[in-house]
């Protein structure tokens, strides 16, 4: 082999070796950035839910809340189910959100695992009955939340994997 063959070969190595650097480098920087969007759309949903859960009577949370929605007064009463219609269309957004793949399946279970321990409260499982029809637009998000409540009432956890909430195809 010449010198010039010789040069030639390890150009093309170096060269291979560069382009496989790079690709490396690439996937390195395409995963990271993929952890960073989940992280701050974890960071941003959870940060709406306090925003929506503080919005709320203190009284309305937990398995056995010392206030009922159909106690409230007039003006009390519209502003409790406008928060309670923005924490369903939150529920709403994670569903189209984890149907879609934008979402990773942890981020998922915790999000139903959350859904499931809010609508345990009477409170807001009256609220959901009363909004319920608002939600008949398409993505499922009524036979997904009744899935949960179905559960609650039976005394049961529903399953949290993926093929648990309804499909945009079903």
């Amino acid at each position: 082999m010449t010198l010039e063959q010789t040069l030639a070969l390890l150009l093309v190595v170096v060269t291979l070796g560069l382009a496989v650097a790079t690709l490396v480098v690439a996937i390195v920087t395409v995963r990271g950035f993929k952890d960073q969007l989940q992280l701050q759309t974890f960071a941003e949903y959870t940060r709406r839910y306090n925003e929506l859960i503080d919005d709320l009577p203190f009284a309305a949370g937990g398995p056995a809340p010392s206030i009922d929605l159909g106690g409230l007064g007039p003006s009390e009463r519209e502003r409790v189910m406008k928060t309670m219609r923005r924490y369903f269309n939150l529920c709403w957004e994670e569903l189209h959100l984890h149907k879609s793949g934008k979402i990773d399946t942890k981020t998922w279970e915790i999000w139903v695992a959350g859904i499931r321990d809010t609508l345990r409260s009477p409170f807001f499982r009256h609220a959901w009955r009363d909004l319920k029809a608002e939600y008949s637009y398409g993505g499922h998000a009524q036979e997904f939340v009744d899935m949960i409540e179905a559960s609650i009432v039976a005394g049961h956890r529903p399953p949290l994997s993926t093929q648990n909430a309804p499909s945009r195809s079903s």
